[in-house]
């Protein structure tokens, strides 16, 4: 290896402006005129008369060059030559014209002077020495001492004007200037070199303190995650115990909530149809009926009970006889395999001794709240074994909008019925009883109409809230997706997207989190390492909520130049904002097409800013379909609002990938979702 020659203490560069900055001109065999002429021709760089009093005399030249020495000491007016044209050049002047001419002249050499006065220079002329040319040596004379004040000049960058003394003088300033600098450099390369040591001493330093650091974090770290584990063990045990309590304080208030004891209204079953008055218990899921309270505390046995699991209860289909009970009367449908056949005490307008028991009751309340009361219980009581099969068209899907429904309407036939039945016989109630018609033949057509609804409610099942939001929201690239991501087996080609919906809710169903909005509407990213960059979470969330995949051979400002799929994304959150997309086809001219996109663009950033979206968010329709360096940033950073703004602001509640604020960020595939 060639050993390298040590870097000069000063650079050439510096060297050679240094030099040429005190570099003379020759003045060698020229009279003082011509070596002033010679000098200001070389710092104006232009070529100036070779008479003395000619070029001189306007005082320009002098203006210029003092400028040109320390800039703006003369102002740029006095600097500027006077120009004529050929006929003025010719023309007679008059003495007027030639004595203003002569003032403007004498003006110029005055600041002159004045702006070598403010310099330093000590030696002055008369203005009529250079004006009417009666003293030019005195003018020479002057220009040298000039030339001498400017050597001394920083902004001055030459050439000198000098003999042989000012040379030498110059020669010895670059001289002591270069020491100078060699000196500093010398200095500041001590100081380098010590600041290196010093930094080097202190990495030696920190990497010491950092092993010794990092072994006691180690250590430290091992026992906090031994401690933290049987914390966690604890405090899970604990959560078992409190959970398995508020369970047991739950299922206890349920239990107190729905086990109702007061007087019910009963139709029997014999000819008369007529109403008794029965004090009912629910006692553990099983009805007792007694003749009336004293005796269910006289601990008389009750005159019958009734078993209430697997029981329905519904507004009769008909409110029809049902007289002054039709706006608080409901309808009890028994299982047959929990009633026997002449068990227990039988109540008088029963079936006696041997036969069967009946199933069906026609019960009444003695206010509406109170039927909703029972009605509930009953409800409560027939799944509490967790039975799921019930004979009702209330179990077999029936929502609460179709159950208040069905009670309005029995409410409203009800009140028409009574006031009928008050304007024809007010104060005769067994008249109304008389005409009811057959009780058998109208169960039996409640059954038909049982059977018919279900029939229906299998046809058309209802989907749950949270179900229809995916129905409703969710596309079937969205759908297929989560279920790939979740390591459900692929779907056939041509299942639908109601199917779809089933299949992603029952993964979800099978993890518990149907009904968990935060992890329901999350995409599931790809657990990787390095994690999957933000351009491509933005590619895959706009490919879900327009419901086709975005092209992954270009980046993701080049998939959404044409702007169609930005108007759909805009269209998806909040249907119908852009009425119109322009679809470019292969049959327009390119220009055409340019065009297409570019409106596109315009409608979509429009959207965004009436979706209410963050200024930081827009951009200009250039700044996406001409590309460029900002093409790539503006199409992230807005895809990145937008879904923030969705998920936040707008609560859309379609597919979810960025964290809105508050929310709990991504899902990944990890052990958690892989694990079934």
């Amino acid at each position: 290896h060639t050993k390298m020659a040590p870097r000069p203490l000063v650079s050439p560069e510096v060297e050679d402006a240094l030099r040429q900055r005190y570099a003379f001109i020759d003045t060698v065999g020229l009279t003082e005129e011509a070596a002033v002429l010679k000098w200001i021709n070389a710092v104006l760089s232009r070529d100036v008369p070779s008479e003395l009093h000619a070029a001189l005399r306007s005082g320009t030249l002098l203006c210029q060059l003092v400028n040109a020495i320390r800039p703006g000491l003369v102002p740029s007016a006095s600097c500027k030559e006077e120009t004529a044209s050929s006929a003025e050049l010719t023309r007679t002047k008059s003495q007027f014209e030639l004595a203003n001419e002569k003032a403007n002249q004498c003006t110029r050499i005055d600041a002159y002077l004045t702006a070598c006065q403010s310099l330093g220079v000590r030696l002055k002329f008369m203005t009529v020495d250079l004006n009417d040319g009666r003293d030019l040596k005195a003018v020479v004379r002057q220009v040298f001492a000039l030339a001498t004040v400017a050597l001394d000049e920083e902004s001055f960058s030459g050439p000198q004007l000098g003999n042989e003394r000012a040379q030498a003088t110059a020669k010895e300033k670059i001289a002591k200037q270069l020491e100078l600098l060699a000196s500093e450099e010398k200095t500041r390369r001590r100081l380098e070199y010590r600041r290196r040591q010093i930094e080097s001493d202190i990495r030696n330093e920190e990497r010491t303190a950092e092993k010794v650091l990092i072994e006691k974090l180690k250590q430290l770290a091992e026992a906090e995650a031994a401690e933290r584990a049987n914390n966690l063990v604890a405090s899970r045990q604990e959560e078992l115990k409190a959970a398995e309590k508020r369970k047991k304080l739950l299922h206890d208030e349920a239990v107190a909530q729905h086990s109702l004891q007061a007087y019910l209204y009963k139709r029997g079953a014999d000819i008369t149809r007529g109403w008794k008055k029965r004090w009912v218990v629910i006692d553990k899921g099983t009805a007792y009926y007694y003749p009336d309270l004293e005796d269910k505390s006289k601990g008389k046995p009750p005159l019958g009970a009734l078993y209430l699991a697997r029981a329905s209860v519904r507004p009769p289909t008909s409110v029809k006889g049902k007289g002054k009970y039709a706006s608080t009367c409901f309808r009890l449908d028994l299982d047959p395999s929990h009633v026997k056949a002449g068990s227990g005490q039988e109540d008088d307008d029963d079936d006696k001794g041997g036969e069967a028991r009946r199933t069906k009751y026609i019960l009444a309340a003695e206010s509406v709240q109170g039927m909703r009361d029972w009605m509930d219980a009953i409800e409560f009581w027939s799944r509490y074994e967790g039975l799921t099969y019930r004979n009702s068209v209330v179990s077999e899907g029936l929502s609460g909008n179709e159950l208040d429904l069905l009670r309005t309407q029995s409410l409203m036939q009800a009140k028409s019925e009574q006031d009928l039945h008050l304007l024809q016989a007010p104060e005769d109630e067994d008249e109304d009883e008389d005409v009811d018609e057959d009780d058998e033949d109208d169960e039996d057509e409640e059954g038909q109409e049982e059977e018919e609804m279900q029939q229906e409610n299998d046809e058309h099942p209802l989907a749950e809230p949270d179900k229809q939001e995916l129905y409703d929201f969710w596309s079937e690239f969205a759908l297929r997706y989560q279920l790939e991501a979740m390591q459900h087996p692929s779907p056939p080609e041509d299942t639908s997207q109601r199917e779809l919906v089933e299949l992603y809710w029952q993964a979800l169903v099978a993890r518990e989190w149907e009904h968990d909005a935060s992890k329901r509407r999350w995409l599931i990213l790809p657990h990787s390492d390095p994690p999957m960059i933000p351009a491509e979470q933005a590619r895959l969330w706009v490919s879900a909520v327009v419901g086709h995949a975005l092209p992954t051979d270009v980046p993701l400002h080049e998939a959404l130049r044409s702007g169609e799929q930005l108007c759909d994304l805009a269209n998806a959150i909040r249907p119908n904002i852009i009425s119109k997309v322009a679809r470019a086809t292969d049959k327009m001219t390119e220009m055409r097409r340019n065009a297409k996109c570019r409106e596109n663009i315009g409608q979509y950033v429009d959207a965004c800013a009436e979706l209410g979206m963050p200024t930081h968010g827009l951009f200009m329709t250039a700044d996406l379909y001409d590309g460029g360096i900002r093409a790539a940033e503006v199409a992230l950073r807005n895809v990145m609002a937008m879904a923030k703004l969705a998920e936040g602001k707008l609560g859309f509640s379609g597919v979810h990938v960025f964290a809105a604020s508050g929310s709990t960020g991504n899902l990944t595939r990890s052990s958690t979702f892989a694990n079934r």
